[in-house]
């Protein structure tokens, strides 16, 4: 079993168990919700990327032109 360790206010830790099917992102353009499957998971962690550095966009926002930022 895996778990996700959640820190409390008081300095103390909460403990949650972790399911595969639980693990989810969220497009950095609209917001839309997306499960990741666990070999998405396994090819973050291959790549040597992290999870805080990773997006995943979804199919609309994926294929939409980048606008210039001025």
């Amino acid at each position: 079993m895996l778990y996700h360790k959640l820190p409390l206010e008081d300095g103390k830790y909460k403990t949650v168990e972790l399911y595969d099917d639980e693990i989810v992102t969220f497009c950095p353009t609209c917001g839309n919700e997306y499960q990741l499957e666990p070999e998405e998971i396994a090819d973050i962690i291959h790549s040597g990327a992290d999870f805080g550095g990773t997006s995943y966009y979804c199919n609309g926002c994926y294929t939409k032109p980048l606008r210039a930022v001025k």
